[in-house]
């Protein structure tokens, strides 16, 4: 019996533990560094841009792995709500011609990427 708690104790510290890696900003801190480089050679932002777009890039992903914990449909509402969020970010920070320059690199990415295939 004592085995039997100390595997599930153990295994709920394992889980908690996943959980809390999951969450941490400082994961994505590469990968949205990456991005907000990209964006500014594209779209040049200004700093106060590269600033806001970090930090909504960041919750983006936080909320995308919690999202990812849940199951059903209850799954599909936290990654559609935390896609919404992004997108209306993202239309909140950049200008409408810095949105037309960025759509049209990721159309012309996506095209280079399906030749490819």
């Amino acid at each position: 019996m004592k085995r039997v708690l100390g595997i599930v104790a153990m295994f709920f510290v394992m889980t908690m533990t996943m959980n809390l890696f999951a969450q941490d900003p400082g994961r994505w801190a590469k990968k949205v560094s990456k991005e907000v480089a990209e964006m500014t050679q594209v779209m040049k932002l200004d700093t106060a841009q590269q600033s806001k777009m970090t930090k909504l890039l960041t919750e983006f992903y936080v909320e995308r792995d919690a999202a990812r914990q849940k199951e059903g449909d209850e799954r599909k509402q936290a990654m559609r709500a935390a896609a919404k969020k992004k997108n209306d970010g993202f239309a909140a920070i950049c200008t409408p011609e810095q949105q037309a320059l960025w759509n049209k690199h990721c159309e012309e990415k996506a095209s280079q990427n399906n030749k490819k295939k």
